[in-house]
C-alpha cells in the first residue's frame, strides 16, 4: 500500500483500483451548502442530506457566522469559513474550490433533500455536454406545488422561475423553456465551472445563476431539467415575484447579454418590458424601486463589456464537457444563442 498516492479517504483507492480493472469511474458528488445569515436552518438541511447522500460524496458547509457543531458532524461534514458579509454567490464558489466532485451539487441552507434526489441527476452527466441539470423543488406545505423548476430567459431579459405555482405532475412545463438551475438547488459539472471561474458576483445572488447559465448555453453545452429530482422548501424561502433581481442587477444582466440575442431586436422587446414595469408601477410600488434600478443602471452602458464572459465558439470541441484550459484569455465570441427563448 505504501506506493499507492496519498488520500484523504478511501474513495481515491477505489477509484485507483476501477482504472486498474478497465472499470469507468462512477463520477462522485459534492454537496455544497452555503449559510448566509439563516444559520438556524442548518441543520434541518443537514439531516435531510446525510440521510440521503449517494456513497462517494462528500459535504461542504460554508458559513459567515460560527456554528457550535453540537452533534460532531466535523468527522462527515467539511465547514469552512466565509467573511461575515460574503454574499451566497461568494459561499457558493468559495465552497466549490474546497470540493473535490466531478459534480457540484448547490442546496440552498433551508431547503431538504429527498430520498435518491441526486441519483437521476448524476446519471445525465455521462453525457459529455451536459453542463448542469435542474431539479424541482417542491413546497414542504404543498407537496403537490412546485416553486421552481429551473429559471427562464427571454431576450428582451425577462427572468422568472419556471414552474412557480404549478401542480408537480404537469407535464407542460418541463420545455425548453428551462435555461438552467435555481441557484437554491442545481447540480453543475465541476470542470466547467473552474473553466468559466465559477459564478458571477457582478449579477447579485439571485442572477448570477442564470447569468452562468447563458454562458452554459453560448458555448453549446446543455442544462438537462430532471422532475424526479427533488428538494424541498418553504414557500417564503423564495421569491414567489414573477420576476427575479434588483432593477439594477436585471439591467446589468440584459445589456451584457444583448449582443448575443442580436442588439437592435433585443432592445426593441426591452422596451416593451420596461413599458409593462411602468403600467405595473401604478399598482405595485415595488416596481417603482426597481424601474429607479434600472435607470441608475442604463447610465452605465459602456461598461458591461467588463461583465462579458470570454467564451470559446459553440460546438468547440470540449474535455468533460468543457473547453480547453486557460481560453477565458481569448477575445469575446459575438455569437447568438439560438437555444433561449428570443420572444
Amino acid at each position: 500500500m505504501s506506493g499507492l498516492p496519498p488520500s484523504q479517504n478511501g474513495s481515491d483507492y477505489m477509484e485507483l483500483w476501477d482504472r486498474t480493472l478497465g472499470i469507468t469511474p462512477v463520477l462522485r458528488l459534492s454537496i455544497v451548502i452555503p449559510v448566509v445569515r439563516n444559520l438556524q436552518k442548518l441543520e434541518e438541511t443537514l439531516v435531510s442530506t446525510l440521510e440521503n447522500r449517494p456513497q462517494r460524496s462528500d459535504i461542504t458547509v460554508v458559513l459567515t457566522e460560527p456554528y457550535a457543531d453540537p452533534y460532531q458532524l466535523s468527522g462527515e461534514v467539511n465547514f469552512i469559513d466565509a467573511p461575515k458579509k460574503a454574499s451566497f454567490v461568494e459561499c457558493v464558489n468559495r465552497g466549490v474550490a474546497a470540493s473535490t466532485g466531478d459534480v457540484v451539487h448547490v442546496l440552498g441552507c433551508g431547503l431538504e433533500a429527498s430520498p435518491s434526489w441526486s441519483d437521476r441527476a448524476m446519471a445525465h452527466f455521462e453525457d459529455r455536454r451536459v453542463a448542469s441539470v435542474a431539479p424541482v423543488i417542491i413546497s414542504r406545505s404543498r407537496q403537490d406545488q412546485i416553486l421552481s423548476a429551473g429559471v427562464g430567459y427571454r431576450r428582451r431579459g425577462d427572468v422568472w422561475r419556471v414552474g412557480s405555482g404549478y401542480h408537480a405532475a404537469d407535464d407542460s412545463i418541463y420545455l425548453p423553456d428551462i435555461l438552467g438551475p435555481d441557484i437554491l438547488s442545481g447540480f453543475y459539472r465541476r470542470s466547467t465551472l473552474e473553466e468559466l471561474g465559477g459564478l458571477s458576483c457582478s449579477f447579485g445572488d439571485s442572477l448570477a445563476g442564470v447569468e452562468y447559465a447563458l454562458a452554459l448555453h453560448a458555448v453549446g453545452l446543455r442544462c438537462v431539467s430532471e422532475r424526479q429530482s427533488r428538494t424541498y422548501a418553504h414557500p417564503k424561502e423564495l421569491s414567489q415575484t414573477a420576476r427575479l433581481g434588483r432593477g439594477r442587477e436585471a439591467e446589468r444582466l440584459f445589456w451584457t447579454w444583448a449582443p448575443r440575442f442580436g442588439r437592435v431586436g433585443s432592445v426593441l422587446s426591452h422596451i416593451g418590458l420596461v413599458a409593462e414595469e411602468c403600467c405595473e408601477s401604478v399598482v405595485r410600488w415595488p416596481t417603482i424601486l426597481r424601474l429607479m434600478g434600472r435607470a441608475t443602471e442604463c447610465g452605465l452602458v459602456r461598461s458591461y463589456e467588463r461583465y462579458r464572459r470570454s467564451l470559446p465558439a459553440p460546438g468547440a470541441e470540449f474535455a468533460h464537457g468543457v473547453g480547453r484550459p486557460h481560453f477565458l484569455g481569448s477575445a469575446t465570441r459575438q455569437n447568438s444563442v439560438e437555444t433561449v427563448s428570443t420572444r
